[in-house]
């Protein structure tokens, strides 16, 4: 009785040489997440970071005014554990590294807006910030908005605003990587943070509607979203302090003379 043979055929060798040039381009698809989510890749995009205001979201100086091209809108970190407070500002600029600075753009009718975004690389530094390739990490850091027209801590037009928002921290490759076992790591992608956040705390300079921090203002808005305040108040305003003073003096003499 004749068997059944249920072996294949061998390929011929131009058939299988067909078959295996495929093997590159398929083992690259598949090896391409894990190549992207490399950590020790300095050149691999791990997860895009973006930051805007709204169109409708009031931008303010310290006179109530639209903020203009002139201001910076730098969202970055604070390195060497340094945490800054209105007691130390002569070293925030040391310390400050940007992650990006946003674009800022005036909307009919003239209304500023800001937004813009980076790829954070996967050695966790910033494709916007070519000096930190393989030199720093923003992984795992807290995230600040900074906004400044200048860092010049004795110039009377220098205005900052400072601020974060409590979940602004820059993820880390065990948060993005898509079997990591956890119930409330960050996964989504991009990574989206907007001035809306900014609700949950006061700021440490400047003003976020009813929530103010420290600085020098002519003009306080509750309604702006954002407002810059002063590094040092204008002269004219230390001449109307000291007005105030000089009255009150007055007043107090001549009621202890009375």
């Amino acid at each position: 009785m004749d068997t059944l043979n249920l072996r294949q055929p061998p390929l011929p060798v131009n058939a299988l040489m067909r078959h295996l040039r495929f093997l590159p381009a398929a083992l690259g698809f598949a090896l391409a997440p894990a190549l992207l989510a490399d950590p020790t890749d300095p050149v691999s995009p791990l997860v895009t970071v973006t930051f805007s205001s709204a169109l409708t979201e009031v931008l303010h100086d310290q006179r109530a005014e639209n903020l203009d091209d002139s201001f910076t809108f730098a969202l970055g970190v604070f390195a060497n554990e340094f945490l800054p407070t209105s007691a130390n500002t002569s070293s925030w600029i040391s310390n400050f590294v940007p992650f990006f600075e946003a674009d800022f753009a005036d909307q009919a009718p003239a209304v500023p807006r800001f937004g813009g975004e980076a790829e954070m690389m996967s050695d966790g530094s910033s494709s916007a910030n070519p000096a930190t390739t393989g030199t720093f990490s923003f992984s795992g850091m807290e995230a600040w908005l900074w906004v400044y027209n200048g860092v010049d801590i004795e110039d009377t037009g220098t205005e900052w605003f400072l601020g974060r928002a409590n979940d602004w921290v820059f993820p880390t490759f065990a948060d993005l990587n898509p079997e990591r076992d956890c119930d409330d790591c960050p996964g989504s992608f991009p990574v989206q943070w907007a001035l809306s956040d900014l609700f949950q705390t006061a700021p440490v300079w400047g003003r976020r509607e009813a929530q103010e921090g420290a600085g020098f203002v002519i003009n306080p808005n509750e309604s702006a979203k954002l407002q810059t305040y002063a590094v040092i108040p204008e002269p004219r305003t230390w001449v109307f302090v000291a007005g105030l003073f000089s009255i009150f003096v007055l007043h107090f003499r001549h009621r202890r003379q009375s």
